[in-house]
């Protein structure tokens, strides 16, 4: 069954608004017929809406998101959907994006 293994944030990054953030999905298989990304501000706003991720290499898709240094602090909502066939899986991680000192 066609499903994401796991979500992935850039390493070696502080999660503050205004920096650019690679979010990486790794998948149990190849070329999915569609993945997207959507991402939701602290106030449920969304500021990614359905975007496609970009193939890296088998099974690996990633997204660079350029947060908005005037954005809202909190948790921000990362939900990705892949879909293969008829089947779509989903899955959602949360980071916190705070404001640069």
């Amino acid at each position: 069954m066609h499903k994401i293994l796991k979500i992935k944030i850039s390493k070696d990054i502080d999660l503050v608004l205004g920096t650019a953030i690679e979010i990486t999905a790794i998948l149990n298989e190849d070329k999915p017929t569609s993945i997207t990304i959507t991402i939701e501000d602290p106030n449920t706003t969304e500021v990614v809406s359905t975007a496609d991720m970009s193939r890296v290499n088998t099974k690996v898709y990633n997204y660079i998101y350029q947060s908005d240094e005037d954005g809202n602090e909190g948790d921000y909502i990362i939900t990705i959907e892949s879909t293969k066939d008829s089947y779509t899986s989903v899955k959602q991680k949360i980071i916190t994006l705070r404001e640069q000192d």
